[in-house]
């Protein structure tokens, strides 16, 4: 008897030893307020001019596409800080890490109008080395 209630004892204590420690259900999915884990999901693949005015257009998560301005806020809590033709800016918020990144042009290999549309990686950070860039460009 007294061995099973050392066992029993033992096995509470391996039970509630998460809670106690307070550490997350396995189960649950991780939250991601940042919505990081959708960074390299999204692809930029070029602008259009309207006057003073830019709008990139961006390849989202499913193969849709998207037209964004600098200033709009979407739906994960993202700001598109800067359009360009090489590149797009967005912000994350300031407890976001990074808080800033920059995602570049994009292209097929079928595009062989324009040179640029050769980079593969799309996504790059903002902040870090010479000119903003991790490489230093």
């Amino acid at each position: 008897m007294r061995l099973t209630a050392m066992t029993d004892w033992r096995v509470l204590l391996m039970l509630s030893l998460p809670c106690l420690l307070g550490m997350r259900d396995p189960f649950q999915r991780v939250e991601d307020p940042c919505a990081t884990s959708q960074q390299t999901l999204w692809h930029y693949r070029g602008s259009v001019s309207h006057g003073e005015q830019r709008t990139g257009i961006v390849q989202v998560p499913g193969g849709k596409w998207r037209r964004l301005n600098q200033g709009q806020r979407l739906e994960n809590g993202w700001t598109v800080a800067d359009v360009q033709s090489g590149y797009m800016d967005i912000t994350a918020g300031l407890d976001c890490d990074p808080s800033q990144w920059r995602w570049m042009k994009e292209g097929t290999k079928h595009d062989s109008k324009d040179a640029s549309g050769l980079i593969t990686d799309g996504l790059r950070g903002i902040g870090q080395g010479k000119g903003g860039l991790p490489d230093g460009g």
